[in-house]
């Protein structure tokens, strides 16, 4: 289903709400609380992890989705949460746990998605739904450790298993959190909300008919985002906006079948060249979009430019990513600010084996657009179909037969996958996100990378649009977790921070 951007004016009405930018927020005696909290219950705390983790997460199996739902409302009922799952037509069911604040004002609401990737059982060193507790990476010399009898768990432990970073481990965080603040009598300063997804790993295809179903019960002031992993250099950060995503197939025809080149060649129009020249003229060597009135969003501000030159470690991303040198002269963060039309892959002739010396019939290129805030799908779906018609093409909506071929040497065909969603970003300068910096700052001792927007996509722009609430993720996990591939793991560090972070962020919620 195509997602159309979110409308970021909804966002003033929250900027007006949220508390004028007092005092520095005194984060202290949550993060001790916190603190005092894991030091007599970190094996409790990793037992209820290890618990919820076995339990088989795979999105793609309804069964495993709703045993999930079920035991997470009795963990958050335990805490005294009133808790729902929430069902939508034959879609995977979502769960809902909610908990007062007597005198609150404002509602936090806090989101964590339980669903996990399929695993490919061949592929992983453990059995991904039974954790192992290593005292260090496997690959750097980690040796197990009994998870059951443990008393003590240093911060470089790891513990591999299906979602023990994405997303299984920020739910036991917040949970943890919670139990710090209210054995230390801290009362949140907010209503809490915990919206937790069971189809974010399938692209949330329902998620608008979720949202639309049970708006009232969804209703918060805004929304933070535990997904995601930190900084790559072990930094936290505060990420306010991703980019959007669509993807497509463009394939230009030739002959009907395969031609002799030398017979044909320089005789019969050759596809696969055709389609590189069609794609050049779309994108410069930087990665700019040429296209004619392509609908390129909204121009970022100097202060989320500013914010972006810095958000990033740019040799790091260029070390990590292999790459002697960036496309374009911008720094990695900038980048991120405009839109990405990107080449993924091209197929013409033959998947294996030699080419033969044959002119192929089609060449298809598959390209993925990533949005940024204030670009219409629609709009950039029709822009790109007026380029490829513009460039001489006949577009055409199924495989051409022998006929049309021979009638017309210039046929393409543009195919739109049905997923896809746009950008979302929230801006810095509201109320909220500046009493947000500042918490996160605080109790991070001022490491954390405010980051304006984020160069991967997730459906928040769904939520940002249906809940008008503005939305911000702070992640807690390790950046080099594998996530969604074989053996993914959590650093044991990262979920005590979190704890920290999160404790800070649920007490402090009224003043967002």
């Amino acid at each position: 289903m195509i997602r159309h951007a979110a409308a970021l004016s909804l966002l003033a009405a929250a900027a007006l709400a949220a508390p004028a930018r007092a005092q520095s927020p005194d984060v202290e005696p949550a993060m001790q609380a916190a603190a005092d909290w894991r030091a007599g219950n970190a094996p409790a705390i990793m037992a209820e992890l290890d618990a919820l983790l076995r339990i088989p997460n795979d999105a793609a199996v309804p069964e495993d989705i709703r045993a999930n739902a079920q035991h997470l409302t009795g963990l958050f009922e335990a805490r005294g949460f009133e808790t729902e799952i929430l069902e939508v037509g034959d879609a995977p069911v979502s769960v809902l746990a909610t908990r007062q604040t007597p005198g609150a004002e404002r509602t936090l609401m806090l989101y964590a998605h339980f669903d996990g990737q399929s695993v490919d059982r061949a592929r992983w060193v453990s059995d991904p739904y039974d954790p192992v507790l290593m005292t260090a990476r496997r690959d750097e010399g980690g040796e197990p450790a009994a998870l059951e009898t443990a008393e003590d768990f240093p911060d470089e432990w790891r513990l591999y298993a299906r979602s023990a970073s994405d997303d299984k481990a920020p739910i036991v965080a917040i949970l943890a959190a919670i139990d710090a603040l209210d054995a230390a009598g801290i009362a949140p300063s907010a209503n809490l909300k915990i919206f937790l997804e069971g189809e974010e790993e399938k692209g949330s295809p329902n998620l608008d008919r979720l949202l639309a179903a049970h708006a009232d019960k969804l209703a918060a002031d805004v929304w933070i985002f535990a997904d995601g992993p930190v900084d790559p250099s072990g930094d936290p950060r505060i990420i306010f906006g991703v980019r959007g995503v669509i993807g497509a197939e463009l394939t230009v025809y030739g002959p009907p079948g395969p031609l002799h080149s030398g017979h044909y060649g320089n005789v019969a129009p050759n596809p696969a060249a055709r389609l590189t020249h069609l794609v050049a003229s779309m994108r410069d060597d930087e990665g700019h979009i040429l296209i004619e009135d392509f609908p390129f969003g909204e121009t970022p501000g100097e202060a989320a430019r500013e914010a972006a030159r810095t958000a990033h470690d740019d040799e790091r991303m260029a070390r990590d990513g292999g790459l002697a040198e960036f496309e374009s002269a911008e720094s990695y963060g900038e980048s991120l600010m405009r839109p990405a039309l990107n080449v993924l892959g091209l197929r013409a002739g033959p998947l294996s084996g030699a080419a033969p010396n044959a002119i192929p019939s089609e060449a298809t290129a598959f390209l993925g657009v990533r949005l940024v805030s204030g670009q219409e799908i629609p709009a950039v779906q029709a822009a790109i179909a007026r380029h490829v018609e513009g460039q001489g093409y006949q577009l055409v909506t199924e495989e051409p037969d022998r006929a049309m071929r021979a009638a017309n040497a210039n046929l393409a065909k543009l195919e739109w996958e049905e997923s896809g969603y746009a950008a979302a970003r929230t801006p810095l300068d509201l109320a909220v996100s500046e009493r947000l910096i500042d918490v996160v700052q605080a109790a991070t001792g001022g490491r954390a990378h405010v980051v304006p927007t984020l160069g991967g996509s997730l459906p928040i722009s769904i939520i940002t649009e249906a809940m008008d609430a503005p939305a911000i993720i702070i992640p807690m996990v390790n950046p080099d977790n594998n996530q969604h591939a074989p053996n993914e793991n959590l650093r044991l560090g990262h979920l005590w921070d979190g704890i920290d972070l999160y404790a800070a962020i649920i007490a402090e919620g009224g003043e967002f």
